[in-house]
């Protein structure tokens, strides 16, 4: 049974710790993946069951024997623990939230490593969701409670900048929704493993991003992101922005179903305003929101904290009560189809894995270990996009972008997908619809051409399809999708006439043995 051997004096273990485990043979690989036991200690930790697992790790729920604290333990895999980058982002992340130690910001207070290799850390034990769930279940908020819980995130951000952290990969899914006794939201922000680390920060990081490296989500990147500009603080606020139209619309501002066509329209695109998209929501935040979403770095407000005042600001405008206290229905403060979150990204509906869904899968960074070296696909998207920002801006025509769809399609991902969330929001509710139709047909996208489709075990042939499923139950059924030479990635919900479900198995990586004690003191991110 796996035992911990966790860091002494509180320092964090080097890249070279895990050159034990790099000297076993590829045959024990798998033995050494295996699963954490109830009762198995981890550092001052008492495993007591599995919340989840994807291609990057497994978390746990676990306890502390002698003071009954619970708190969550993300492991990280095996195949990573022996890939120096990636521990590299591990290593900086706990790091990078400790060094900010914010009540907005996701707490992680131990580390250390496994005797078979395997790293770890300890972070608390949070009750909810993230806020993509919580928008599929109950469909674009309220701008009062909108604004509350993004009074949060403001002041998560700013902390951030302050300790010369950029996050650079603020979207819903890195954003986990918790309720205080009054059920008035309290969010936490997750997912520090791409940060930008500036000024005196960067002590405290072990690689080095390539200059220049488009790093983020698509839907959620900055211009400057999108043409590998420099980043800085107004580079979260613009993300800022866009979750902001997400939460009072219910959908991102731009589509797209390839990355290269999102990120040019983040460069160079008209913004949509967000009244245009929600009838119900006064036009009064669109010239907020635009300001946030300016193209130009320094059009944008300086701090999030500024960016949420313009929305105040706005909704007095609009004679809308912002300034009390605001309080969630408790029927709607837990997602339908989630369990207890270990406060990371879900692999699915189902449990918690930093494993994002692939409507807004990153470029780069700690969760997407999965990921081949892309370097060279990326680079030329962004020299794609950059030669589109100057067609457009020296008066060549700019790419024709409406400003909203009416059914968003999510760009291909470029990884392993354990979960994918349906491609219309889903309710708590399900209403027979009285004219349902006799067949359903779904649609399963990969960016693997030659992965295969399997419904409940039965196979249905190549993607994309389309697939003809028989009629529709309102009942959970597998969908798996498998390639040579990858993991099989799968989904369980589900499913309905004119669904279209993107899965994406994962290339099956060797790890790359390195010489035992050595250290790279200059890494560049792989991406």
């Amino acid at each position: 049974m796996p035992s911990s051997s966790p860091t002494s004096d509180g320092e964090a273990p080097t890249l070279a710790s895990s050159s034990r485990a790099d000297a076993l043979p590829e045959a024990l690989a798998e033995h050494l993946d295996e699963d954490l036991e109830p009762g198995t200690e981890v550092g001052e930790y008492v495993i007591e069951g599995k919340l989840g697992e994807g291609g990057f790790g497994t978390v746990y729920r676990a306890k502390h024997p002698l003071i009954g604290k619970t708190a969550a333990i993300k492991v990280l895999a095996r195949e990573y623990s022996s890939n120096r980058e990636m521990v590299s982002r591990f290593v900086a992340e706990a790091r990078a939230v400790n060094t900010i130690r914010h009540t907005n910001i996701i707490d992680i207070f131990s580390f250390g490593t496994l005797e078979d290799g395997r790293h770890y850390f300890v972070m608390e034990l949070l009750d909810g969701g993230t806020v993509d769930q919580f928008l599929a279940d109950n469909g674009p908020l309220e701008p009062a409670l909108a604004l509350a819980l993004l009074r949060g995130v403001a002041r998560a951000l700013d902390a951030a900048h302050d300790s010369g952290i950029v996050h650079r990969d603020l979207k819903p899914e890195n954003i986990f929704l918790t309720f205080d006794d009054d059920g008035r939201p309290v969010p936490k922000l997750l997912d520090f493993g791409i940060a930008k680390l500036t000024g005196d920060a960067k002590a405290i990081s072990g690689h080095k991003t390539r200059t220049g490296a488009p790093i983020g989500t698509p839907q959620y990147m900055s211009p400057e992101q999108c043409v590998g500009g420099p980043v800085t603080e107004r580079s979260d606020v613009y993300a800022f922005g866009v979750v902001t139209f997400e939460l009072l619309t219910g959908e991102p501002p731009f589509t797209d179903t390839s990355f290269l066509g999102l990120m040019n329209k983040q460069a160079t695109a008209p913004r949509p305003a967000a009244s245009s998209v929600n009838d119900r929501l006064p036009a009064a935040f669109d010239g907020a929101i635009a300001k946030m979403m300016a193209i130009e770095p320094a059009e944008r407000p300086a701090r999030a904290g500024a960016a949420h005042e313009l929305l105040l600001q706005a909704a007095r405008a609009a004679e809308l009560d912002v300034d009390q206290p605001v309080s969630m229905p408790e029927a709607q403060r837990r997602p339908t189809a989630t369990l207890t979150s270990a406060a990371t990204q879900p692999a699915n509906r189902f449990s918690s894995d930093p494993r994002p869904p692939a409507s807004s899968r990153t470029i780069a960074g700690e969760d997407r270990a999965t990921t081949p070296p892309w370097g060279w696909f990326i680079g030329a998207m962004a020299i794609l996009v950059v030669i589109g920002v100057v067609a457009a801006r020296d008066g060549g025509e700019a790419p024709t972008t409406p400003a909203t769809t009416s059914e968003p399609t999510a760009p291909p991902s470029i990884e392993a997908v354990v979960g994918a969330p349906p491609s219309a929001p889903q309710t708590a509710t399900v209403t027979a619809a009285t004219n349902e139709p006799s067949v359903a047909t779904i649609t399963v996208r990969s960016a693997v051409p030659s992965a295969t489709v399997y419904l409940d075990e039965r196979r249905l042939g190549p993607v994309p399809g389309p697939f003809e499923i028989g009629t529709p139950d309102n009942l959970e059924h597998r969908l798996v999708v498998k390639a040579p030479g990858h993991t099989d990635a799968s989904v369980e919900r589900t499913l309905n006439d004119g669904d279209t479900i993107f899965l994406d198995p994962a290339p099956i990586r060797r790890p790359v043995p390195h010489p035992a004690g050595t250290v790279d003191r200059d890494l560049e991110d792989p991406y």
